[in-house]
C-alpha cells in the first residue's frame, strides 16, 4: 500500500510539473510575440521556438538526425540527442540576454532542471533580445 501511495504522489508531481512547463512556455511565447495557444500545435510549436532562438524555424528538423542512428547504436542516439538539447537550450539562453559563462550555467540549469529554469525565463523581467544576425564581412 505504501508503494501505491508513493506512486500516486510521484504521478501527481509529474503532472503538476508538466502543467507548470506548459504555463511557462505560454509566457515565453508571449515574450517571443507569439500567441500562447500555439504551444499546443504539434511541430509548429518547435518551428516557432527555433525561429525565435536561431532565426531559422526549420532547424528543429535536426532533431530527426539521431533517429537514423537508432539501428546502429542507442548510445549514439543518446549522445546526439544530448548535444542537440544543449545546443537549443544554449540558444534559448542567449536570446534572453545571457552571455559567456552565465549562458553556459543557465544552459546547464535548463537542461537538468528544466521546469525551474523555464519558470525563471517566463516570470522574470528578462526580455527577449532576439537573434543576432551576422551580416558578413
Amino acid at each position: 500500500m505504501e508503494n501505491f501511495v508513493a506512486a500516486i504522489y510521484y504521478l501527481l508531481l509529474i503532472f503538476f510539473a508538466l502543467i507548470f512547463e506548459v504555463v511557462c512556455w505560454a509566457f515565453i511565447f508571449k515574450k517571443f510575440n507569439e500567441k500562447w495557444w500555439k504551444i499546443f500545435i504539434p511541430f509548429y510549436n518547435f518551428y516557432i521556438v527555433f525561429k525565435s532562438i536561431t532565426g531559422n524555424g526549420f532547424e528543429f528538423l535536426i532533431f530527426l538526425i539521431p533517429l537514423f542512428f537508432l539501428p546502429v547504436s542507442p548510445t549514439v542516439v543518446f549522445m546526439l540527442s544530448l548535444i542537440l538539447v544543449f545546443y537549443s537550450m544554449f540558444q534559448l539562453s542567449v536570446v534572453f540576454g545571457f552571455k559567456g559563462a552565465d549562458a553556459v550555467a543557465f544552459t546547464v540549469g535548463l537542461t537538468i532542471i528544466t521546469p525551474v529554469f523555464l519558470g525563471i525565463l517566463a516570470f522574470s523581467k528578462r526580455e527577449y533580445v532576439g537573434v543576432k544576425v551576422d551580416e558578413g564581412i
